[in-house]
């Protein structure tokens, strides 16, 4: 069984997809969307829309792809902006509209899960991952379809899913 592991963020949006009784990492990606080139005279509105359904279509390709489950998401953590409020509530109103359980983790339980410190850095969060998979069932960072600045949001959404593992919703969802 597959979890789904979520790392919401508008620009970017991380995912992995789990195998947790083989301590597996099967796939891991970011969605990224960009804004709109300020010479188009869009709306900020507009363009978000167009953003958020870019999320979405890409989001529900995986669903369809993995056939999760469970989601395990790092939970909503309080934009310093408006904006930036209205962005992550897009992207959490994406996340509600999936029809599969969901289980969420503060970023600082994350990485207690995994790193032992709610103060680990993303390398450390990246290397306690990658050392939870069981042997040969890492990924292979030099050839994640990801780029190095990004790496931090799919190995995020894959911390996740390893701090949410032994939750009662996991459990009954992936039937451990």
């Amino acid at each position: 069984m597959i979890a789904l592991g979520i790392d919401p963020g508008f620009a970017s949006f991380g995912w992995a997809a789990v195998r947790i009784d083989e301590r597996r990492i099967e796939a891991l990606g970011v969605i990224r969307t960009a804004k709109s080139p300020k010479k188009q005279s869009v709306f900020a509105a507009d363009d978000n829309l167009r953003r958020a359904r870019e999320i979405a279509d890409r989001l529900y390709g995986v669903i369809n792809l993995w056939k999760p489950a469970v989601i395990c998401a790092e939970a909503m953590s309080f934009p310093r902006s408006a904006s930036n409020a209205a962005k992550m509530a897009m992207g959490w109103g994406i996340v509600a509209t999936l029809d599969l359980p969901l289980v969420q983790a503060s970023p600082q339980a994350i990485k207690k899960a995994v790193c032992g410190m709610g103060s680990a850095s993303k390398a450390e969060v990246i290397a306690a991952v990658m050392g939870w998979c069981a042997p040969g069932n890492a990924p292979d960072i030099g050839k994640l379809p990801v780029p190095r600045s990004q790496h931090e949001h799919c190995f995020d959404a894959a911390a996740a899913v390893i701090a949410c593992a032994d939750s009662d919703v996991v459990r009954a969802a992936t039937r451990r």
